[in-house]
């Protein structure tokens, strides 16, 4: 024991920190209630029963509800923000629950993970909804489709017909929500995923694959830097960051119009892109990611550097600022955008990463307003629950509490004081303090050299090191 206490002193050893508690909530009273580009209505009172809004209604005399309805009064109520973009939920409980809280503590109340289905992730949505796991709502993709050779080892190779029919058959079966495609996939294997995840009511999302013109991919998400028109064959990321910043104003406009006549939804990742721009020199653990194991920022996303190199720095920010002016116009041809952080992808912070991405979409020159619907109602729509990312009666109970409107300005997200997911409360300060002591545990010795040993061991088992699969 006393060798126990010691090691714990000089920082060897901790324990993990308590999971934050929540409080169950049924009233909100004096607020202002904020449906981003649709409505707000001041002095309201929201009600809750059963983890949805029962009613929302001009305030009652405050006689008719416990005290504590008026612990808000005079704050704003925004929907619950959906990253529709999380990249690999972590099996390890303990990082798993960190990033549950990050989440959470950032205002992200649902999320959708692309491409790592499994028995697990199946268990972690009952624990969500039973209130044991503090996370976000989880809805997930099946297991990413992709051609041969693998972009990932953990992908699932589809090389003909029959392979894409009982790969979307499988992934149906699994409860997943949608179909994602990767780069390699060949365009007779994508025509059929297409055909047969129709048949089952899932949509097809993600990447456009190399070689397959982006006009035809037909696919009802795309990410914007794989969706250029092919003036050449493309190998990978950096030729894709290469053909962006190829494009002239003229180009643009092309692709924009295209893009208005399909019925494809983009998702930008601009923080994503950004990121690797300002990280080609490998920064430090604690400035790149003060709250995420050692692994991240010093192993794994290194990776994607490895993948980008000779892209030089001028060349990241010729296409990142064509990214941000496609992005723009995207939005003023009204063709709709999804927004994801791409999160644990390079440099990018489970939540943290979805406040930045917002800040992104308002610097390219889109209203913060229409930035806040593309991150709630539009997104939920996405996810296909209903009523999920609006205010009113019978949506889920996915709401924030911020003490300054974060509508009119971004810089208001800090003002966030509460978060209510499914109808439990869990307050900013709760949630702040375990992610920083968090932290500390991560930074523990013991906990530091089991987190670079097993994980290293695990890529190489798996083939995964130095390949393309730590890439956007």
């Amino acid at each position: 024991m006393l060798a126990l206490f010691v090691s714990w002193q000089r920082g060897w050893v901790q324990l993990p920190p308590s999971t934050p508690a929540a409080r169950p909530w049924t009233a909100l009273t004096g607020v202002t209630i904020i449906n981003p580009g649709r409505d707000r209505r001041e002095n309201q009172t929201l009600t809750i029963g059963d983890g949805r809004i029962e009613a929302i209604r001009d305030r009652v005399p405050d006689s008719e509800l416990l005290p504590r309805a008026k612990a808000f009064e005079g704050r704003y109520i925004l929907p619950g923000l959906i990253d529709l973009d999380v990249r690999r939920v972590p099996a390890d409980g303990e990082l798993r629950r960190l990033f549950g809280v990050l989440f959470l503590a950032t205002g992200v109340t649902t999320i959708r993970d692309i491409g790592n289905f499994q028995g697990s992730i199946v268990e972690l949505q009952r624990r969500i909804a039973t209130g044991e796991e503090v996370w976000p709502r989880l809805v997930a993709c099946g297991r990413v489709l992709d051609g041969d050779p693998l972009l990932c080892p953990g992908n699932h190779v589809v090389r003909s017909a029959d392979d894409a029919v009982h790969a979307v058959d499988e992934i149906a079966a699994s409860g997943a929500s949608c179909v994602a495609v990767q780069a390699h996939l060949g365009d007779d294997a994508l025509a059929t995923i297409r055909l047969r995840a129709a048949s089952q009511d899932l949509p097809v999302i993600g990447d456009v694959p190399l070689g397959v013109p982006p006009d035809t991919a037909d696919l009802a998400e795309v990410h914007l830097v794989t969706a250029l028109p092919l003036s050449q064959p493309l190998r990978g990321p950096a030729d894709r960051i290469r053909a962006w910043a190829a494009l002239d104003a003229r180009g643009i406009d092309a692709f924009v119009d295209n893009a208005a006549q399909e019925r494809s939804a983009y998702i930008p990742n601009l923080l994503l892109w950004k990121q690797l721009t300002s990280n080609q020199e490998v920064v430090t653990w604690r400035t790149a990611a003060p709250f995420m194991p050692r692994f991240y920022p010093e192993v794994l996303w290194p990776q994607t550097l490895a993948v980008m190199a000779g892209v030089d720095a001028r060349t990241y920010a010729v296409a990142i600022a064509n990214l941000q002016r496609a992005t723009q116009r995207l939005h003023a041809a009204g063709v709709p955008l999804h927004i994801g952080s791409g999160s644990p992808g390079a440099f990018v912070e489970p939540g943290y990463g979805m406040l930045f991405e917002l800040m992104q979409l308002v610097a390219a020159g889109i209203p913060p307003e229409a930035v806040w619907a593309a991150a709630t109602r539009v997104a939920g729509e996405a996810v296909g629950i209903a009523q999920l990312g609006v205010l009113e009666a019978g949506a889920p109970a996915d709401l924030l509490i911020f003490g300054k409107d974060p509508t009119l300005d971004m810089r208001n997200l800090n003002s966030l004081e509460a978060v209510i997911t499914q109808g439990r409360l869990y307050g900013k300060r709760l949630l702040d303090r375990y992610v920083d002591q968090h932290a500390r545990y991560v930074r523990s010795l013991a906990y530091d050299r089991l987190s670079m040993l097993v994980p290293h061991l695990a890529m190489r088992w798996a083939g995964e090191e130095g390949g393309e699969c730590a890439s956007p």
